[in-house]
């Protein structure tokens, strides 16, 4: 299992960056973690249902919930 972290912006506080990353270390010693960091942009007048599907349109799920 890998686990992926997707982050908007960085942070702007530099205490925050500093423990962020600190605890980035240490999870990364127990799950195999890939942080993918993107830039935040500002989404003024953009429908709230593009923001969510990335422009394209929504799917339903076809494996019928979550499976534990």
């Amino acid at each position: 299992m890998r686990l992926v972290v997707a982050v908007v912006g960085r942070a702007r506080n530099r205490a925050l960056g500093e423990a962020i990353r600190d605890y980035e270390e240490r999870a990364a010693r127990y799950w195999p973690l890939d942080v993918r960091e993107v830039r935040e942009e500002r989404a003024a007048g953009v429908p709230v249902d593009r923001i969510a599907t990335g422009g394209e349109s929504p799917r339903p799920s076809t494996h019928g919930g979550l499976r534990g």
